[in-house]
């Protein structure tokens, strides 16, 4: 296992009653673009969204408490070039993963973190191996870039 790979999530948008195909491609570490044709000779334009909307998020994730997560992440902004790392690697080791996100509140300091969830149908033993290269290539090496705001847990179907 180990290097993110390209990740090509098609869609649908939606803007003036139209419907147009369309991709989202991340790749690497930090380069994600927007492409979706323009004309007939399919020309693409590219975006790079700098706040974090759930909306485009959903594309990788799934939420517990969407309004919480966005407020949350709004809040901590250092986050979001961290999420969008994540899911290349996640999906590197888990191919049919679902990433939830949730916030959560520790009871006895009330301070709250960001939980990145990896659901997974893998058997036990494999998942936990899987989660454990998943660790020690990317998020130990990372974590730094959270400040203590986010982490990241193994969560069975």
């Amino acid at each position: 296992m180990g290097h993110p790979a390209e990740h090509v999530f098609p869609f649908v948008i939606t803007d003036n009653q139209q419907s147009v195909r369309a991709t989202f491609t991340y790749s690497g570490d930090t380069s994600i673009s927007l492409g979706y044709p323009l004309t007939k000779r399919r020309t693409y334009r590219s975006h790079v969204r700098n706040t974090f909307d759930a909306s485009w998020w959903e594309v990788f994730y799934k939420f517990r408490d969407k309004v919480e997560v966005v407020g949350f992440v709004n809040k901590n902004p250092f986050l979001e070039p961290l999420l969008l790392q994540a899911t290349s690697h996640i999906y590197a080791y888990f191919p049919k993963a679902i990433p939830v996100l949730e916030v959560m509140s520790d009871p006895e300091t009330n301070e709250r973190q960001l939980l990145l969830s990896v659901k997974t149908d893998l058997e036990i033993e494999e998942a936990i191996e899987n989660f454990k290269e998943l660790q020690g290539s990317w998020w130990f090496p990372n974590r730094y870039r959270a400040n203590s705001t986010m982490m990241i847990d193994l969560e069975f179907e």
